[in-house]
């Protein structure tokens, strides 16, 4: 498995997205993260460590995702219509 390790600007990231606001305050410094590659190319883990500033108190944000059972057969129900509701636009997303 490839690991590769590498850091982007949340910044950057933002204005690239048009987005600002709180979301772009949030992180204001560059975040490591890392990347696990298998062989057939797909990505296995991803990892970064996040410092935030909210409301001006710094928290670390240390997120894991695991990716697996690539292939597996899955059983999808459509939930009753009663049970769904819209997401609200959320003002930072890009459109």
């Amino acid at each position: 498995m490839e690991h590769i390790a590498f850091t982007f600007d949340p910044q950057q990231m933002a204005e690239t997205l048009g987005q600002g606001g709180e979301a772009a305050e949030a992180v204001t410094t560059p975040v490591p993260a890392d990347i696990w590659i298998d062989g057939d190319g797909r990505a296995r883990k991803f990892q970064l460590r996040m410092p935030v500033n909210q409301e001006g108190v710094a928290v670390e944000t240390d997120m894991t995702i695991e990716y697996f059972d690539f292939g597996a057969p899955v059983d999808v129900q459509v939930p009753d219509p009663a049970q769904v509701q819209d997401l609200p636009t959320i003002p930072t997303a890009p459109r």
